[in-house]
């Protein structure tokens, strides 16, 4: 039974502007943060994240100021209580948070963000607990950039080695060019068990037996520059009741697609589910605060999206269409530029894989 209607004319997709808070903000970032985009400088290559960390703070001074802080941090926990040196009412987490945003506001790179640093350093009191090093800015405000960014070409989607590579896919339009900011996307994808392990505190009894994961994905736009937008993977688990399911602590990321294009279904999807079908047959064991080792069995109940990042997902152009419903050959309406699904008594066929050849191969003859 079908009841739902769509624009038949509308062929981009629409996605809705991410709710933004300082929490957000720091999230977002953390990708765009680890892209090395800016430095134009020839011959220069990408590190990892500890080797370009470690080159950012190579003053032992520096280090020094930064190891009091995070041990400070770590021990009493009150960067969000401590201000950030006598007479200023902002807090070391609240000021951490202002630079983070406003770099995420001027595009900066963590060079740039470190050069910021540096100035800050040296315009406030001496006594001030401003981090040194951009790892102990992103350490205060939780953000973690230890994941490893893989980058592709924008257009064919060919791995690039470095932000410097020009050499992508013979024929491709963007081969041996400049590789501009907005010519690389980039992919991360996180290891699945851990991001389980990180919400297991959230489950309401360690005596379940099984977890279900249910996934997400949808674009929207994070960049000024470029015009990029994030695509993540996010799941959540159905033994966790709502409304504790949806919130941002009990909510894991899967993976991120940075891009001026939409992602490959299968460079975003391929890898997680690869992890997720050999938890089906292992299973998963988690060492609890106690030490106790508790064993889950894993299923996944659904994956949702609207139904632009439906088309997206199951490599269909159009959305919106007459025949556009995902699950059966329904054929809708056109009233007053809109496709109905009118409700019928009798039930549609499920839609298969030859009707999608059928309808791809009618749109091409009509061409």
């Amino acid at each position: 039974m079908h009841s739902h209607h769509n624009d038949v004319d509308e062929t981009e997709s629409q996605t809705s502007p991410m709710v933004e808070d300082s929490r957000t903000c720091a999230q977002n970032i953390g990708y765009q943060l680890d892209d090395e985009k800016y430095y134009d400088i020839p011959d220069e290559t990408i590190e990892s994240p500890s080797e370009s960390d470690s080159e950012i703070h190579d003053d032992d001074d520096d280090n020094d100021g930064d190891d009091d802080i995070l041990e400070f941090i770590n021990t009493f926990d009150v960067h969000r209580e401590r201000i950030l040196y006598k007479s200023c009412k902002l807090t070391i987490y609240e000021a951490c948070i202002e630079i983070v945003k406003l770099a995420r506001e001027l595009n900066l790179n963590k060079k740039q963000i470190q050069s910021l640093l540096n100035g800050l350093c040296n315009l406030l009191p001496t006594e001030n607990k401003l981090p040194r090093t951009v790892p102990c800015l992103l350490k205060i405000v939780n953000i973690d950039c230890s994941k490893k960014v893989t980058y592709y070409c924008r257009e064919c989607f060919h791995p690039l080695l470095s932000v410097q590579q020009s050499v992508c896919t013979y024929g491709c339009s963007l081969n041996n060019q400049h590789r501009s900011f907005k010519n690389l996307s980039e992919l991360v994808i996180c290891d699945v068990k851990q991001e389980i392990a990180k919400i297991y505190k959230n489950l309401p009894s360690s005596k379940l037996n099984k977890l279900t994961l249910m996934l997400h994905t949808d674009g929207a736009p994070v960049t000024k520059v470029g015009g990029k937008s994030l695509w993540p993977i996010q799941c959540t688990l159905v033994e966790i009741p709502q409304p504790l399911r949806d919130f941002m602590d009990t909510t894991m990321m899967l993976g991120a697609w940075l891009g001026g294009t939409h992602p490959s279904r299968g460079l975003l999807w391929s890898k997680i589910v690869e992890q997720i079908h050999e938890l089906f047959k292992t299973g998963i064991t988690i060492t609890a605060d106690d030490g106790e080792k508790v064993m889950f069995a894993i299923r996944a109940q659904l994956v949702t999206f609207d139904l632009p990042a439906l088309a997206q997902n199951c490599n269909i152009i159009q959305f919106n269409g007459y025949d556009a419903c995902p699950d059966c050959d329904i054929h809708g309406i056109a009233i007053e530029r809109q496709a109905f699904y009118p409700f019928s008594k009798l039930l549609s066929t499920p839609k298969t894989d030859r009707d999608y050849m059928t309808f791809s191969l009618q749109k091409s003859m009509v061409k």
